[in-house]
């Protein structure tokens, strides 16, 4: 592991353009160069000091300047730079508190309160999706999807509109999606028009509490669970898939997936029974807390089973060849 710290003075006033152009080029850094991210400090003389960490030095010898624009805002708030001090790190006992970064305190996308839920969102989102396990970034978490339509997904919890455009500016792989707990109006300013936005969702939350529930007649329930994953099926009598749905498990969180009744079986409850299986299982697993990302059609079902709203879920995908 390879860390380097930086030292400058800045001109009076322009503290603020050199924060963002700095979010802006930690940001690009990360994405286009594996970096593992910075953290920005004011000392007690007036000087900002940043730590930023790396795989290994030939990693950051090799990263061309990923975002000029950035770089340019940093420069034209530095009055004076000092030395780099480059460090090889040789034991690691920080014991930080999760939650998000000092940095998220203006405009981040997550309060402190919210940070832990979002998270095991994300984290259960992967379990159950199998997907890779997310990864931290600087403005939250990133994973690869590997699918085409959608082949990776970077969901913001501390970045300002600086910082994600920063990110945004270096994404260059269609189907990379951007999401964060904020409304689309909010998030609409920072992409440009190649990109497009999601289905408006809602983070939504419940203690969970077993659901005895029976399957109407003529339909049977299966449950099969591997892997932290739980996959619940109701079959019709002819052994149709009427309705389905799934769970991932992260911690004492149970992230709620894919919940689908077939057309020609709704209106009969099944997505009631499919929702109080899934929660036994996961009751029984030891969660205690569910979590899921309901559409707007969707919210009028959870809400009627005691769900409560947490935030707003937005998102924008990078379809260059759309336009």
């Amino acid at each position: 592991m390879f860390a380097v710290v930086y030292r400058w003075r800045l001109h009076e006033g322009k503290e603020q353009q050199f924060v963002d152009g700095w979010r802006r080029v930690t940001a690009a850094i990360h994405a286009r160069c594996g970096s593992y991210g910075s953290r920005l400090h004011r000392a007690d003389d007036g000087t900002w000091v940043a730590y930023a960490r790396w795989p290994d030095a030939e990693s950051r010898e090799r990263c061309a300047v990923p975002d000029p624009e950035g770089v340019a805002m940093m420069s034209g708030a530095i009055a004076e730079r000092f030395p780099e001090t480059r460090l090889r790190i040789v034991d690691d006992m920080l014991a930080e508190p999760a939650g998000p970064s000092v940095a998220g305190s203006k405009g981040s996308a997550v309060a402190g309160d919210q940070w832990e839920t979002a998270r095991s969102w994300v984290e259960g989102w992967a379990v159950a999706r199998r997907a890779s396990k997310p990864v931290d970034v600087p403005w939250g978490l990133r994973m690869e999807i590997g699918q085409p339509a959608r082949t990776v997904r970077h969901v913001l919890f501390d970045a300002d509109a600086a910082a994600a455009r920063g990110l945004i500016g270096t994404i260059t792989e269609p189907g990379t999606c951007v999401k964060a707990f904020l409304p689309p109006g909010d998030m609409e300013p920072w992409f440009p028009s190649e990109w497009e936005p999601t289905d408006p969702c809602f983070l939504m939350t419940v203690d969970l509490r077993p659901s005895p529930v029976r399957a109407p007649d003529g339909y049977a329930v299966t449950v099969e669970t591997a892997d932290g994953v739980t996959l619940v099926r109701v079959l019709s009598a002819d052994g149709e898939l009427a309705a389905c749905g799934r769970t991932g498990l992260a911690g004492t969180a149970c992230v709620f997936d894919q919940i689908v009744t077939e057309p020609a079986h709704q209106r009969l409850g099944l997505g009631t029974v499919v929702m109080a299986t899934l929660t036994d299982a996961a009751v029984e697993s030891g969660a205690t807390v569910g979590i899921l990302g309901a559409t707007v059609q969707g919210r009028a079902l959870y809400e009627a089973l005691g769900w409560k709203l947490h935030s707003p879920l937005s998102g924008f995908v990078y379809k260059p060849s759309a336009r």
